[in-house]
Parts: C-alpha cells; structure tokens; sequence
C-alpha cells in the first residue's frame, strides 16, 4: 500500500463543497443537520489528514464494487457489480485473503447475493436466506428463513438479525436457532413525508455495531433499539424540503416538480467520527460528510470537470471506519488521466501528476483502487 500525508493532491479525483458547520444537538436527543447545496470550493486537505490508496490484487477477477464492508481490523469484503456470485475478502494492504463461499446449489452455496456483514468475527450474506461464514470463507450455518419473497437489506448485531423490506423493519432473535419478529411500520410526525413507496435501508456503524435505519424520500435516519427504532439524524432541508403535496411513489424522483427540492437522505454510513448520506437536488446528486468529532459539515456534488470529463468523479462513499472514508477508483479513469497529461501540453497541473504519482501504474485491466481518506 502506497501513502503519503494529503495536502491538495485529490482536488480533481474528489473535490468537495462545503456548506458551514450548520448542526445541533436537540433536546430529544437527536442530531439535526442544516443541509444545503452551496457551491463554495474546499480543499479536501480542509478536513482530510492522509490518503491511502489501496490496489485490489488481481488474484481473483472484479469487475466493479456493488458493495463494501470494512470490519474493525481494515480488512474489506467487497461484493462484485456485475458477478453477483463473486464475494471476497481483502487484506487493508489489497491483498486477497479468500473468496466467501462457492457459486451453486447447497449449503453455503448462492447464484446471487442482496447483501453482506461482518460481525463477530464472522462474515454473514444474505442469498435468499442468510448464511453465516468464518473470516476464511468457509461455511458455518444458515439462519431461520425470514417470510420475505423479494430484496432486502439485514445487518447482524450480536444475536439479532435485522432485516428491512417495503417500509417496515423487523428484528430477529437468532440465539439458538430461533426468532422472534417484531414489525413496525413508521410514521414520525414532523420527520418525514409519510411514503406511499414502501422501501427502505439499513446501514451499521462497524465501529460498534449499532444499526440505522431510513425510508424512502425521508428526511430522518432512525437508529434501531431491538424491536423498535427512535430518531438518530433529521436533516434539515429548510425551503428545499420536498412538499407534501408532491406524491411519493416510484416516479418521485422523475418527477420535474420534485427536481426543484432536495429528495431524502439515502446511502448513509455511519461511524463512530463520521456520518456520510446522499441526496438530490436540480437532479445531481449530493454527498453530505459531517465530522462528529470537529462538528463541521461538507457537501459535494456529482462532477467536477477539470479536464474534460475524466478527471473528477462522484464521489460516492462505499464505506466508513472509524476516521477512514473509503471511495472507490476506477484504474480505467486513471489511465485515462496519464494519457491525457502525456499526450497534451497542460499546464499548472502539477497536483495531477502528484496523484498518479500516489496510484503508481495501472492498467484498464486491473482490479478498482481504493482511496482511503483519514479525516482530521
């Protein structure tokens, strides 16, 4: 793994938008967030100490990350975009430690997988029914069938499962090979926008194990207390809220009317320093970084263009540790990137070639790159 301290290197691979500090703590115990798409330029050396930047080896083929989830220890299990049956675990150098699983029919076998956890010491995904695994891939148990027939997200904590689908979250007791379900379907006065559209995401803080939840075209992520839940995030939209008279349903985010307000907030990963979420607005999509121990809020959008269209991408975050915000980075990008300073006369670039520096040689072929931002 190649690193380096961070002063100004990433500002074209992953330049950032800060909207103020902006947050407070209420008296019901919950965070709230003043969030708004404003358009001031940050240095990602502002709120960033280091990168790293880590090589997947090529020891198994990847054609992308669809999902990643990086336990206490750094290392990262990683779940294939297009091979769907491809699930392995990285070492925090990129090294290959083992493929989790086989594809095929039987146990722990799987044609596909909806989702993936680390807990305890023990890998865990969801196949149509969870499957747990030790940390060398190998197979362990399946826990109890939930009565769900279609995609869900689950999280592991200890000896409870829990899973989300539609607009309800329900939670499982699984000690001992057995469950206990609670349903709960939420509507929160005066966090969100009741949603027709039933559907909903989990995420885990792998820094202690807490899971949160939140709904579609919701302004809240709510933090789950065993069968029930109680508000963790809101995230205030000011006059950029989406109405209520707008409906929410699957065509909300097509809806050109909808496009003049910010949406929800949605992919969020949490830690125990560094809560991360998206949303929209105008249609270009927002990535909301906020720093619990400085207290300091950023906001990105989608595309930055400082050369061409190549040079910056969304950066979408894929997981958080700890103070370590994990992007993901496309070697094809990056070759992109040495061609165009080589072949071109391109001037007061230097921070470019200070990147590719810190990437080393790739190749279009090579498994993605990580980037691993240490927040201050």
């Amino acid at each position: 793994m190649k690193k380096t301290n961070f002063g100004a290197i990433l500002v074209a691979a992953i330049t950032l938008l800060c909207c103020g500090t902006g947050c407070k703590k209420s008296s019901s115990d919950y965070l709230t967030l003043k969030v708004r798409p404003v358009e001031e330029l940050l240095r990602l050396s502002d709120f960033a100490e280091k990168v790293e930047v880590i090589k997947l080896a090529n020891d198994s083929v990847l054609n992308g990350i669809e999902q990643l989830v990086v336990d206490k220890n750094g290392n990262l299990l990683i779940r294939d975009v297009e091979r769907c049956f491809s699930l392995q675990l990285y070492a925090p150098d990129g090294k290959l430690l083992c493929q989790v699983g086989k594809k095929g029919r039987g146990p722990g076998k799987y044609f596909s997988v909806d989702d993936i956890d680390i807990d305890s010491g023990k890998i865990f995904l969801d196949a149509s029914g969870v499957m747990a695994y030790d940390m060398e891939g190998r197979y362990l148990s399946d826990i109890p069938k939930m009565n769900t027939d279609f995609h869900t997200n689950f999280a592991i904590k200890g000896d409870t499962l829990i899973k989300c689908y539609g607009g309800c979250y329900i939670s499982f007791d699984i000690n001992g090979q057995s469950y206990r379900e609670y349903m709960k379907e939420v509507d929160i006065p005066g966090f969100s926008t009741p949603p027709t559209h039933r559907n909903s995401h989990l995420s885990k803080n792998m820094d202690d194990g807490t899971v949160y939840w939140e709904r579609y075209y919701n302004d809240t992520i709510f933090e789950a207390v065993g069968g029930d839940i109680k508000p963790f995030l809101y995230v205030d939209f000011g006059s950029l809220k989406l109405p209520k008279d707008i409906p929410i349903d699957y065509m909300t985010a097509n809806n050109e009317e909808a496009k003049k307000y910010c949406s929800d907030v949605s992919n969020f990963k949490i830690s125990d320093h560094i809560i991360t979420f998206m949303f929209n607005y105008k249609g270009v999509p927002y990535t909301c970084i906020y720093n619990r121990d400085t207290k300091k809020q950023y906001v990105t959008p989608n595309i930055v263009k400082d050369i061409g269209n190549m040079c910056a991408t969304f950066p979408k975050v894929y997981a958080v540790q700890g103070k370590k915000i994990y992007f993901h980075i496309d070697p094809e990008g990056i070759v992109q990137i040495r061609n165009l300073l080589n072949n071109r006369e391109i001037k007061n670039l230097d921070f470019m070639k200070e990147w590719l520096d810190l990437v080393g040689e790739a190749n279009e072929e090579d498994n993605p790159y990580i980037a691993v931002v240490t927040c201050k």
